[in-house]
């Protein structure tokens, strides 16, 4: 994961952008507010409560770990899908 640094405003980036290219926002480029397109978010959590951050050597990647969980857990988890599929098809799971 990348240390992004501090969020930025797309409408500050977008009058930027126009000013280097020689316009003036407002006048000669006009920005529009189109709003949220559908499932489009403004925030996104990144990391879980459950989730560990790792630092590494450099100061901008950070690694993150997920939780593994217990094989107890898992299996219980694995039959529950093996025990779905063989009651909606009808069929033995075939193991090679």
């Amino acid at each position: 994961m990348f240390d992004m640094g501090e969020p930025v405003r797309i409408m500050d980036v977008a009058k930027e952008i126009i000013r280097h290219l020689g316009y003036t926002p407002g006048p000669d480029v006009e920005i529009l507010y189109t709003g949220i397109r559908r499932d489009e978010r403004l925030y996104e959590e990144i990391l879980t409560s459950e989730e560990i951050v790792i630092a590494i050597r450099q100061k901008k990647i950070l690694v993150s770990r997920e939780p593994q969980p217990y094989p107890e857990v898992f299996l219980v988890e694995i039959y529950g899908v093996e025990n779905t599929y063989r009651t909606i098809y009808h069929q033995e799971i075939v193991v090679k």
